[in-house]
């Protein structure tokens, strides 16, 4: 056991130690469940475990999510009532562990919602960055998603371009859209993160894409998975794109 594989968690009271064990578990970070690296109390009567990304994360977070005149979001843990339930202002899917919370008003994020980015590079868009739209955020005209067709401007996480009236859903970000500039089967699909922001699940990169060599994805029907599910399924398409050269999850 070695001292640089212990850590102590602001929202945990015992000491953390870092494994690799193939046997599933339950992060109490983030709810999801997951295999191999964790990070697991040392105590005995404790059965407590996080992703490793989970473990890491900062106390505060300034986030692209929640308007600038607030101070930065604090990562708290659920309260201690059952009955007082929170929902992430974000995806609106409930929050079941930690969170980002604004100590100003009554925002909560899910921390993998609060770290979305403020802009991201899309092959849709070849001129400007796509923007984060949040939820609250109603477009005056209905638009159609760029990579699926999909309706887009009602409620929902995405991201856009006003200038051009490019939009693109949270869950199609990383869905392939070739653009015939680049080299055959390149895809600018992989996100950019907001310039001093904590960011380890995001990166800025071209992707290579064997499953669509120089050609447009066909159209796809939006998913019913909950809205925090698809943030998370995102950010495993990013990595794993970047990693093998293909999503892992496709």
């Amino acid at each position: 056991m070695s001292k640089a594989d212990i850590i102590h968690h602001p929202l945990h009271p015992h000491p953390l130690l870092k494994l690799n064990n193939p046997n599933p578990y339950l992060c109490d970070g983030c709810n999801v469940p997951a295999t191999g690296v964790r990070y697991r109390c040392l105590s005995p009567t404790c059965d407590f475990d996080l992703h490793e990304r989970c473990a890491i994360v900062p106390t505060t977070l300034p986030s692209a999510t929640h308007p600038s005149h607030h101070p930065p979001l604090r990562l708290t843990d659920r309260p201690s009532d059952p009955t007082n339930r929170r929902r992430c202002d974000v995806c609106t899917g409930e929050i079941f562990r930690h969170r980002y919370a604004c100590t100003a008003c009554d925002f909560d994020a899910h921390v993998i919602c609060a770290m979305l980015p403020a802009h991201v590079n899309h092959a849709a868009d070849g001129l400007h960055h796509l923007a984060l739209v949040r939820d609250d955020q109603r477009l005056p005209v209905v638009v159609a998603c760029a990579v699926c067709g999909g309706a887009c401007g009602k409620g929902g996480l995405r991201y856009g371009c006003g200038a051009c009236g490019i939009y693109v859903h949270l869950e199609c970000l990383n869905r392939p859209a070739v653009d015939a500039r680049l080299s055959p089967g390149v895809a600018r699909r992989s996100v950019m993160p907001q310039p001093g922001m904590y960011t380890p699940w995001f990166h800025y990169n071209d992707v290579h894409c064997y499953s669509h060599q120089g050609h447009p994805a066909p159209p796809q029907p939006r998913t019913s998975a909950p809205e925090w599910l698809e943030v998370a399924k995102t950010i495993v398409g990013v990595m794993s794109n970047i990693t093998f050269g293909f999503d892992l999850l496709n």
